[in-house]
């Protein structure tokens, strides 16, 4: 229950459900007003339309301004290229709800509904990267991607069970693995994102967070833990060897690491999946190796790091491996 009960609260926060949410407000607003205009007012139904969508412009860029886009003020010049993309869509809406309607012989409420829904993801991609991208901070989190949350809650699911406190986690974000964990245990995260830190210090003021950039040549300045854990991370690293030799350092008796990583086979998904929006375009750039089996093994091999679990997992596109002192 808890990871679906996550898993609605993250996507619910996205970009384009609040933009799907103020669809569905454009939808009625759409709807009502045109059959208003039409059925009480006597208009011709193309007019009706024309002057319910010239109606809800101002709606709609404030609503996405600060909801969907999350940006705290707006801008005339983005309101005159938010207007000059509508006029655009408002053409090419009411061509479309024209020929549906005269020429496919479909009813105009119906053709409304269909052409909406048909311009949606063309609208929402427009207007993020045309008008309101232009003021927001590059996102390099691997949470961009539409698939992304519910691969990161998997990815919780496949280490939750080999978790011991006290906790250290590199690469924590915005700390969402805190949320399937005991709130009683000790938990550090780190981060090479301060934005990302901040936030976390935010949400977890009773956790420790650090931000940090790891396998650099300052010693890392944290304790030591039961459990570090790396989740789609080595990937990223220049040096992941040098990385696990510095963090072993942090173990407790008997202490072990985790780590998640794409295998090799998802390569060519990742990269199809991301031009598509699915996963993280970022994220994906910053990829420097896919690990095989033997090569993972090899990251602990002479570090006195014994490998006590591995494991394939989402169809064999990602692995974990667990390795312990």
């Amino acid at each position: 229950m808890k990871f679906w009960k996550n898993l609605i609260r993250i996507y619910l926060s996205k970009d384009y459900s609040k933009f799907f949410l103020g669809g569905i407000v454009n939808y009625s607003l759409k709807l009502s007003l045109t059959f208003l205009l039409t059925e009480v007012f006597q208009l011709w139904y193309l007019l009706s339309y024309s002057i319910t969508l010239l109606s809800i412009t101002i709606f709609s860029f404030y609503y996405n301004n600060y909801i969907t886009y999350n940006q705290t003020k707006s801008k005339m010049i983005d309101f005159v290229r938010y207007v000059g993309l509508m006029f655009v869509f408002i053409l090419l809406d009411i061509l479309l709800v024209n020929l549906l309607t005269n020429i496919v012989k479909v009813h105009y409420l119906w053709s409304i509904v269909l052409v909406t829904t048909f311009l949606f993801p063309a609208k929402f991609y427009g207007y993020k990267r045309l008008v309101f991208s232009l003021n927001v901070k590059k996102n390099t989190s691997q949470m961009t991607g539409l698939l992304s949350p519910l691969l990161q809650l998997w990815r919780f699911k496949k280490v939750l069970n080999g978790i011991k406190g006290p906790v250290l986690e590199i690469g924590c974000g915005k700390g969402e693995l805190i949320e399937f964990l005991p709130k009683q245990l000790s938990y550090c995260g780190i981060d090479i994102q301060q934005r990302f830190v901040t936030k976390a210090k935010e949400l977890y003021p009773d956790k420790s967070f650090l931000c940090f950039k790891i396998g650099g040549k300052e010693k890392l300045p944290v304790g030591k833990f039961n459990s570090i854990i790396l989740l789609a991370l080595v990937e990223h690293l220049e040096n992941p060897r040098m990385v696990i030799d510095q963090l072993k350092n942090h173990l407790l008796p008997d202490g072990r690491i985790i780590i998640t990583t794409p295998t090799p086979k998802s390569d060519k998904i990742l990269q199809i999946g991301s031009n598509f929006g699915l996963f993280s375009k970022e994220a994906l750039e910053e990829h420097h190796t896919y690990f095989t089996k033997k090569i993972l093994y090899a990251l602990f091999k002479g570090l006195n790091i014994k490998v006590i679990h591995y494991r394939k997992f989402q169809w064999g596109l990602n692995q974990i491996i667990v390795g312990k002192i």
